[in-house]
């Protein structure tokens, strides 16, 4: 199959799985006397500055993103890439539990919608990336943390990604990124996303995830457990 259909049968998908979340969704909306269901999700201004506590932000502790959809991978256009991961980072940064005193997960420090950019806080180096050792002490712990801040959050992450998207800084604080491809509130916001959803139930939700981390980093050769 050419590049070309798989896209088109990739969008045909993802408009199909959009009909059917929006029936779902209007059907909750009515239930629950809501008057947008559409806006249920995504409520932020178009552009914000979300810092909750000074931080020494430079360069080299902040990074950029600009939010691409790519409909073969994970179903979404532009937009709807952009605002789900602002909107899972703004929820894992309100809902942090942290059984070690460390933070988990970029902190979100603006966005712009309108270029569909966003910049947070650079939390170390991506585990496929590592050239030496790191020691990670209290592992069991920032793993659960992990775990625990995505439930309260009501956030899904579904590209764990072999350890592409866990990252460790000098101290050995894990840290989660990426929600390109992630569901919210049960609700994933295309077919593709769906599929990697209901495998992440079926592995038993956010108790499955904790051991799906847990292998990602002690797979790798540079992690030693501290």
């Amino acid at each position: 199959m050419s590049w070309l259909a798989q896209e088109r049968d990739a969008a045909l998908q993802g408009l199909e799985h959009l009909r059917e979340r929006y029936l779902r969704l209007e059907k909750r909306a009515i239930e629950g006397n809501l008057v947008d269901p559409c806006r249920t999700l995504f409520v932020y201004p178009v552009q914000g500055d979300v810092l909750k506590r000074p931080l020494p932000i430079t360069v080299e502790h902040s990074v950029t993103k600009q939010a691409r959809g790519r409909i073969v991978w994970n179903g979404l256009s532009d937009d709807q890439a952009f605002h789900l991961e602002v909107e899972c980072l703004r929820r894992v940064g309100d809902s942090q539990v942290s059984l070690d005193g460390r933070s988990h997960f970029p902190q979100l420090l603006s966005w712009d919608a309108s270029a569909r950019t966003f910049t947070t806080t650079h939390n170390g180096t991506p585990l496929d990336k590592l050239r030496q050792t790191m020691s990670v002490p209290d592992l069991e712990a920032q793993l659960s943390s992990i775990a625990m801040t995505l439930e309260k959050a009501s956030v899904a992450h579904l590209d764990i990604a072999a350890g592409k998207n866990i990252t460790v800084d000098d101290a050995g604080t894990l840290c989660l990124i990426d929600f390109d491809i992630a569901c919210l509130d049960g609700f994933p916001l295309s077919e593709k996303i769906q599929r990697r959803y209901e495998a992440f139930l079926a592995k038993g939700g956010y108790a499955g995830y904790i051991e799906e981390l847990r292998r990602a980093t002690l797979e790798n050769p540079m992690i030693e457990p501290g």
